[in-house]
């Protein structure tokens, strides 16, 4: 197919790839988010069951990430608790009927 553009499929996500018949011209890549659109159109499955799953999926991930931002930062906290001489003191509490 010479003189004519052409998509490779390594090519699909990113940039359209002419021919050098065509003058070599290649287009800019779409933004970011169309990319992702675009990938997701070929890979996200078609049964409901399926896509409950990979929505799932998403979630538990998104989740995790959430969870290694936070151990640290908890860690954090434990040490500096420890450092200043032991478990902080329990809150106060109301008993029978007493106001605090």
């Amino acid at each position: 197919m010479q003189g004519a553009c052409t998509r490779s499929a390594a090519a699909a996500l990113a940039v359209w790839v002419c021919a050098p018949a065509c003058g070599g011209v290649r287009q800019h890549a779409p933004r970011r988010y169309a990319l992702i659109v675009t990938a997701v159109a070929y890979v996200w499955p078609t049964t409901p069951l399926l896509q409950l799953r990979a929505a799932l999926c998403v979630v538990l991930l998104a989740a995790m990430r959430l969870l290694n931002l936070a151990v640290p930062i908890l860690y954090r906290d434990v040490v500096n608790t420890f450092r200043r001489g032991g478990a902080p003191a329990p809150a106060p509490t109301a008993h029978c009927g007493q106001h605090i």
